[in-house]
């Protein structure tokens, strides 16, 4: 079972022999959700949004709020024909569609993101269902004391990373640099978990480029010019 804020505190308050920081741990505990967070995205963090839709000869979609980091959009084109849109870098992007309205629209194979919205190329031509399948900060989340951890595997971790704050706030810098080892050793075990997958099977790509203007279709990719380059190229 989860542990509340109220135990949390409890628990913080009987390492450290203090009652009286009580606005201070409960700062440290959404400072130790947020750092968490960015450090790594664990399971609790990841959303999927079934509700979003391109727009006709609209290029840009504004992303869900909350987001943080995008983890895979695909688009639906019937309930059983879906496909992985193919997330590139902003300079490639430019380098290979420096203007997207001169290329024919149609349904999108890549995007990529720049401030609040995903841009796709090519340009749709109809509006098609995306869903999209991100990571958010639990920002907030751990407010009352009520209120459960957001991050079950990120409980003690976390009550020690705090237990580490608080004695280095009050000067006991030997205490604080115990109290941090065990919340690292503790940390870097839960991202291990949350890493584990029990089976998983990888598939390498072919190396392969797509021609200018890139068609829609299987005829989209060419031959590279640089196949010398590429250890496992036979030919066509």
């Amino acid at each position: 079972m989860a542990i509340t804020r109220a135990n949390a505190v409890t628990r913080v308050q009987a390492y450290t022999g203090r009652t009286d920081k009580d606005s201070l741990i409960q700062t440290l505990f959404m400072d130790f959700i947020d750092n968490a967070g960015r450090d790594h995205i664990y399971p609790e963090m990841v959303v999927l949004d079934t509700g979003l839709a391109t727009v006709a000869s609209t290029q840009t979609l504004a992303l869900p709020a909350g987001h943080y980091k995008t983890l895979e959009v695909k688009l639906i084109q019937t309930d059983a024909v879906s496909y992985v849109l193919h997330s590139v870098p902003q300079r490639w992007a430019h380098e290979r569609f420096p203007n997207p309205a001169d290329y024919q629209e149609a349904k999108p194979t890549y995007y990529y993101e720049l401030g609040s919205n995903i841009y796709f190329l090519p340009i749709p031509d109809d509006a098609y269902t995306i869903h999209m399948r991100y990571a958010k900060l639990l920002s907030g989340s751990f407010d009352n004391d009520a209120e459960t951890f957001p991050i079950p595997t990120l409980e003690t971790a976390a009550i020690q990373w705090v237990t580490s704050e608080l004695f280095a706030s009050l000067e006991q810098f030997e205490n604080a640099n115990q109290w941090m080892q065990r919340a690292m050793y503790s940390w870097d075990k839960a991202k291990r978990d949350a890493n584990f997958i029990p089976s998983q099977r990888l598939k390498a790509e072919e190396f392969r480029v797509f021609s200018t203007p890139a068609p829609n279709g299987p005829d989209r990719y060419i031959n590279p010019p640089e196949f010398y380059l590429d250890p496992f190229y036979k030919g066509e």
